[in-house]
């Protein structure tokens, strides 16, 4: 007889739970997007709010990919480049909800030029630090496995 861990009974009594949670968050998520197209403000909202909503969509999906692998022992990177991939996919969320909440307050003046590259420069980086974490955990770059949680510090 083998003796299972608290974390892995805690993990198998949640997994049903989160995954349910995460397939009414992604039918709420698509509702809401097919309500967009509605006029709900300018158009320049729209679009800003158009990618939170897909972002947030791509946020599900991976996540909900993550949980149904990260228990299972074959799917080891493939889990862990979940999650770094859903490391992008919240700094990007994060920018596109800045970029929709500047729409709504004052119509984001500044849409072009070096002010709104200065803006793109955070989500660029955490984009980069995303992809080689990836990369460097399945090997393209280097051979370490850097841990996960280096990218959250």
């Amino acid at each position: 007889m083998t003796e299972r861990s608290i974390q892995s009974i805690f993990s198998g009594a949640y997994q049903p739970l989160y995954i349910s949670l995460l397939s009414v968050c992604l039918i709420i998520a698509i509702e809401v997007y097919h309500k967009i197209h509605c006029n709900i403000g300018r158009k320049s909202e729209n679009a800003a709010f158009h990618k939170v909503i897909i972002s947030y969509l791509a946020y599900i999906i991976v996540d909900l990919l993550w949980i149904m692998t990260y228990t299972h022992e074959d799917f080891v990177i493939f889990s862990k480049t979940m999650e770094y991939i859903e490391t992008a996919i919240l700094a990007n969320f994060a920018y596109f909800w800045f970029e929709f909440a500047e729409y709504y307050i004052d119509g984001f003046p500044i849409k072009k030029g070096r002010v709104y590259m200065l803006f793109r420069l955070p989500i660029l980086f955490a984009d980069f630090v995303s992809v080689f974490f990836c990369l460097n955990f399945i090997g393209v770059i280097g051979h370490t496995r850097l841990s996960s949680s280096l990218i959250y510090a």
